[in-house]
């Protein structure tokens, strides 16, 4: 049974978002090892979307965003200037981006003039093993335990530079209308995988990652931000918080019902769980922090 926990940049973002250890450590397990023996027992399935639907408008609502902003991008700057795999439509009219391979990145990137966009960039480190384990090493990390989940980028920005490597920015569309603190730290993410990539592809000596600034372009437009505190919260996170959180039985896990659950895909069952056994999080005003540490004290 070779079961392993998956590190995905949403998911982690939305541990910064929520600190629900809960949403983290049933969200690492997949879809095939939920509800068997091992690290999936007691984790239940994702529910099916159509039992959420304000769920399914967000992700539409998303994606139209970004079909927008890279449209408006491809205006701005000139179609050879954005580069992608053009666009892919269901049977409800709903667009999105097709996903851009990394070996098709790295030929588009040896180009003698490349584009300064690239477009939905789908990064699979288990595809080049010793980077996937070199990036798990980077964090302590255990590669019988854990391993690196595949990631899609939203835009690459080529920045040109005087010592000859290029640099390569990370940006992200989010539909929301201004960046938050969670988009910045699924940026940073990002950024460590793409150091990765660069080297898996042979590109480590033509270009670098940007690991100064990236960019949320959110529905007030694009926002530029310093990536090193988010860098560094990720690695401390990684480090020392992930592996004893995934080590947590999956009903042991702490959760606390509150008025940021009810996008959450658990909510209806967490809030059954706490109705059911009077848990302290139905008490009014109590906070995860403080259920926390009255449930630590007995």
């Amino acid at each position: 049974m070779n079961q392993k926990y998956r590190l995905s940049p949403s998911t982690i973002a939305s541990y910064f978002k929520h600190r629900c250890d809960r949403q983290y450590r049933w969200e690492s397990v997949e879809q095939p090892d939920r509800g068997r023996a091992g690290i999936g027992w007691q984790v239940p399935r994702t529910p099916r979307f159509h039992s959420r639907p304000g769920i399914a408008l967000l992700m539409s609502a998303g994606d139209a965003f970004e079909v927008g902003r890279l449209e408006q991008l491809q205006s701005d700057y000139g179609p050879d200037q954005v580069y992608h795999m053009g666009f892919e439509e269901d049977a409800h009219g709903r667009r999105t981006v097709r996903p851009l391979p990394l070996p098709d990145l790295a030929d588009v990137l040896r180009r003698p003039s490349p584009p300064r966009f690239a477009a939905q960039i789908f990064l699979n480190l288990d595809e080049f093993p010793a980077r996937a384990g070199h990036f798990l090493a980077r964090f302590g990390l255990n590669p019988a335990f854990v391993r690196v989940g595949t990631a899609r980028p939203d835009l690459l920005e080529v920045v040109p530079t005087a010592g000859g490597r290029r640099l390569l920015r990370v940006w992200d569309f989010k539909a929301s209308q201004a960046a938050r603190h969670e988009h910045f730290i699924q940026v940073a993410f990002y950024t460590f995988l793409l150091e990765e990539a660069l080297h898996a592809v042979g590109l480590d000596d033509a270009y670098t990652v940007d690991t100064e600034w990236g960019v949320i372009y959110a529905r007030q437009g694009p926002d530029e931000f310093r990536l090193a505190p988010y860098r560094l919260a990720i690695e401390d996170f990684l480090r020392f918080r992930a592996t004893p959180l995934l080590q947590t039985p999956a009903t042991e896990a702490h959760y606390h019902v509150n008025l940021g659950c009810p996008m959450c895909q658990y909510n209806d069952s967490c809030r059954a769980e706490a109705d059911a056994g009077r848990d302290l999080s139905r008490v009014a005003y109590m906070t995860s922090e403080s259920k926390r540490r009255l449930v630590r004290a007995g």
